[in-house]
């Protein structure tokens, strides 16, 4: 399983002549996971369907980071308190989002990465000063710049180990690629270089373009700890609205053990565990023209409480659709209406990005996304997971011995990183 993730533009406007004329600064965050922002769920594909994604698509992107990555070998479960700090702050960012672009998606699907944006607000607000500072901590939810970039810092290295040897099933990871691109004529401050290069491995570039340009590239390849077998797809399946079939799908069909379950009235939620700590979360309303009904009521709060109220299911019947889909968003109007309307205008202070005076704001910030969800044959299960999979379940639950979960009308989806940080997060619907 293959995750490609998004892709974030944010321009920067200078707000007087530098260059002897009036110049535009794009901190274009490209955050993209897996090279555009896209989170490819990928294994091998039918023949009519996706082509099977190779070893070279697991080339490294990042050198320097994967050395690191290597070196930390961090394969250890993370403290209740980073994670209770990562699910306090990029959570409740990342449902917000959810809510405002499903509202707006005039019945498309949504797909979009929380923490791709978390990634490139934190590269900015590293730039920032004073009341624009001021808000990006609000926005972000951390009232200590240290604290984030340190933990962030160690996310990155955790996402980024590949595990080790020729293990099967493979390791799922997550590789970041930053850029940052100056024009010529500029000056980063070193301390905002510093910060980009180190805590965030990031490169830094002369440009012969008119702006600063910040590229996040996000890449997440996750494999199924229990893969799908191909042979049991089946293709054109009916996928419903309602009564009315509003598209085929090709339906992957598995029984897998050991699973976490929740019924939370209108929705039934579903954990499909990837290596490496990573899940896919479904949830599938008990009504087929339900999603609404989970988007309203779903908070980080609420989260937190179903995970808590999950628990294993012996067996599980599982039908669940190959997903290919694009989403393209501009989310400037979001992030003002999450307090950082000060970054979007001549009243911005980014003083902490270049060497003298420039004055700069926020014109836009875009995510492109891509996601592809398909099988992948493993022909081992690794026990090393076992350590990282386990969230705070309640032990004292009854273990359901079997369960039916078929996806055949819309639902919503959440992929969280054992941190459990919400790295991305859609809806499905049918196309």
């Amino acid at each position: 399983m293959w995750t490609r993730v998004s892709v974030f533009f944010v321009y920067l406007h200078v707000t007087k002549n530098v260059f002897r004329m009036k110049k535009t600064v794009l901190v274009k965050p490209v955050l993209w996971l897996m090279g555009g922002v896209s989170l490819l769920l990928v294994g091998c594909g039918l023949k009519q369907g996706n082509p099977p994604i190779g070893e070279s698509d697991v080339a490294v992107l990042n050198p320097r980071l994967d050395k690191a990555a290597q070196d930390f070998m961090d394969s250890r479960r993370p403290s209740a308190r980073d994670s209770a700090v990562v699910q306090q702050t990029n959570n409740r960012m990342a449902f917000h989002l959810f809510r405002l672009l499903v509202g707006l998606s005039s019945g498309k699907s949504v797909f979009v990465s929380p923490q791709g944006l978390t990634y490139v607000l934190s590269l900015l607000n590293y730039g920032a000063a004073g009341d624009t500072r001021s808000a990006f901590g609000r926005v972000l939810g951390f009232d200590n710049l240290q604290q984030m970039r340190v933990m962030q810092h160690e996310m990155i290295l955790s996402h980024a180990y590949r595990g080790y040897g020729e293990q099967e099933p493979k390791w799922s990871f997550t590789e970041i690629a930053n850029t940052v691109d100056v024009p010529k004529e500029l000056t980063l401050s070193m301390e905002f270089k510093n910060n980009a290069e180190n805590y965030y491995f990031a490169d830094v570039l002369k440009s012969s373009k008119q702006h600063i340009r910040l590229t996040s590239e996000v890449f997440f390849h996750g494999f199924w700890r229990y893969p799908f077998d191909i042979s049991k797809t089946k293709a054109d399946v009916s996928f419903f609205d309602g009564k009315k079939v509003i598209a085929k799908v090709q339906m992957m069909n598995a029984v897998l053990p050991d699973l976490l379950f929740a019924n939370a009235g209108d929705f039934r939620l579903l954990r499909i565990p990837y290596t490496a700590g990573y899940h896919m979360y479904v949830l599938l309303p008990n009504e087929r023209k339900g999603i609404p009904t989970i988007v309203g009521q779903l908070n980080a709060d609420m989260w937190s409480r179903l995970l808590k109220n999950m628990y294993k299911v012996a067996q599980v019947d599982l039908s669940l659709p190959r997903m290919e889909l694009e989403t393209s968003y501009d989310l400037a109007d979001y992030l003002k209406s999450m307090g950082l309307g000060v970054a979007f205008g001549q009243q911005a202070d980014f003083s902490g990005v270049t060497v003298g005076q420039v004055p700069l704001y926020i014109e836009s910030v875009k995510q492109r996304s891509r996601l592809v969800v398909a099988e992948k044959k493993t022909e081992a299960v690794s026990e090393t997971v076992g350590a990282l999979v386990e969230l705070s379940v309640k032990k004292e639950k009854p273990l359901l011995k079997k369960l039916q979960f078929l996806c055949d009308h819309p639902f919503v989806y959440v992929v969280t990183d054992k941190y459990g940080s919400v790295n991305f997060i859609g809806t499905f619907l049918g196309k």
